[in-house]
């Protein structure tokens, strides 16, 4: 049951870099050992271009020192440049956010899930933006010779992908399989990430 696709791997690598430095997590959210692969019980559409995000991913892997842990996530910039979607001087193109995230999906009941999900999103990075600037102008202080990615892009491709996931159209979710339903369940309550067993990791100052 184990899911192989490019767009599952995007997700899982988005939410390492952007959520697991969470803090303040519930106890009873970490250390979940469900047997079942999420993305069986809701085997979400790819939303972006495959051969773009296979080229940032290649490009910018996962971070392998703690320096590299509290910086943005540059394979989202990326992703967000290539795709017309961002631009580090006109910030996100919001049309073309849109039309993007939703013009690869074969299947039409995914298409209000996912307009829904680039709605919010965009709004909720819209009003972190002055956070985004100063979170981004602190980093560059910090690591002078860094180039510091922008948080904005990160925030956005993790936000439209956990949230597709998280309103599953019923007719897509595998209902009858008792720990879909109990992953479901620990999702009204806990982070995107603690259904894959991955502890939050101390932010370093």
């Amino acid at each position: 049951m184990k899911s192989t696709t490019l767009s599952v791997l995007v997700l899982l690598t988005i939410v390492k870099l952007t959520l697991a430095a969470e803090q303040n997590v519930p106890a009873s959210c970490l250390n979940k050992k469900f047997k079942i692969d999420p993305f069986y019980c809701c085997p979400t559409p790819k939303l972006l271009n495959p051969t773009i995000v296979k080229q940032c991913l290649e490009l910018f892997p996962a971070p392998k020192d703690d320096k590299d842990q509290v910086k943005p996530d540059c394979m989202s910039e990326c992703v967000m440049n290539r795709t017309g979607i961002f631009n580090r001087k006109k910030g996100v193109n919001d049309e073309k956010a849109m039309d993007t995230f939703v013009e690869k999906l074969e299947d039409k009941v995914w298409v209000g899930v996912v307009e829904n999900a680039v709605t919010d999103c965009l709004e909720q990075s819209e009003t972190r933006r002055a956070s985004f600037e100063a979170d981004t102008k602190q980093l560059q202080k910090r690591f002078k010779n860094d180039r510091i990615c922008s948080p904005a892009a990160g925030f956005i491709m993790e936000c439209v992908h956990v949230s597709v996931y998280k309103n599953c159209p019923d007719k897509k979710f595998a209902k009858n399989e008792t720990e879909c339903l109990e992953i479901k369940k620990h999702l009204t309550q806990c982070p995107f990430y603690t259904i894959f067993d991955q502890k939050p990791t101390p932010k370093k100052n």
